[in-house]
């Protein structure tokens, strides 16, 4: 292709690198922009979360997608006996696990989870820490969410043998309704800061602000754009005159 006094020769190699490298860089970009709504998103749930009315789960079951992030109260007793500890949950350095405690709703006949914080694991790991609750009857509070999340789902949820409290590596829903005697909804309470038989209590780590994947994006749109800008320049060579 002549461009005046210029020849755009591309060669077979620089032609394959960035037939290989362009659609990389491209799509980076695009699953950054992605990341970016779904932050907002998350943002955006909070938000709305924090402003409605709390939801009081002995008078109400409502769907997660109308529940998540909100403020909820429930009123029953803590089943010692039936506890599940999500394990490999690291605070300041240090391994435990997250206590998942059934709360069996007062005159509802179903159950909630209540994730009452974070307890170290002892250092030999067959032996579990004393996760018991009085079982007298309560009211609780905290917001509502999925649970803790773990880097990798890998194999199933119960890793333990057998024996109660059952240590699970994620958490798994529908799994932990088949491991209790009752039935029990298909999202947990994270306990207030302030209540009482709970652990430490470890906030969930604040989503990285939508911006920095903008930023991220722009980035990875630049670097595919001058890759376009070598590879011309590159193979931009001038005419040699014949005459």
């Amino acid at each position: 292709m002549r461009i005046g006094s210029y020849e755009f020769r591309p060669g077979f190699v620089p032609t394959l690198a960035v037939v290989l490298v362009l659609p990389l860089l491209t799509a980076l970009g695009f699953w950054q922009l992605d990341r970016a709504k779904e932050t907002q998103a998350y943002l955006d749930s909070l938000h709305a979360g924090r402003q409605a009315a709390a939801i009081n789960l002995n008078t109400t079951e409502p769907e997660y997608s109308v529940a998540q992030h909100r403020i909820a109260t429930a009123r029953g007793r803590y089943d010692s006996t039936h506890q599940f500890l999500l394990d490999n949950q690291v605070y300041k350095g240090r391994v435990g696990y997250h206590v998942l405690t059934p709360l069996r709703l007062s005159d509802v006949g179903a159950a909630v989870l209540v994730d009452r914080g974070w307890v170290a694991a002892p250092f030999d790991r067959k032996v579990l820490p004393d996760v018991g609750v009085p079982e007298t009857e309560r009211g609780v509070s905290g917001v509502i969410d999925k649970g803790p999340s773990v880097a990798v789902r890998l194999g199933r949820a119960y890793v333990g043998q057998g024996d109660w409290p059952q240590r699970i590596g994620y958490v798994d829903f529908s799994y932990i309704a088949q491991a209790l005697p009752y039935r029990v909804t298909p999202y947990l309470i994270r306990l207030d800061p302030d209540a009482g038989d709970g652990f430490v209590r470890v906030p969930p780590k604040p989503a990285m602000g939508p911006e920095k994947n903008l930023g991220y994006a722009a980035q990875w749109f630049a670097m595919a754009t001058a890759v376009v800008i070598i590879y011309f320049l590159v193979n931009l060579k001038r005419r040699v005159n014949d005459n």
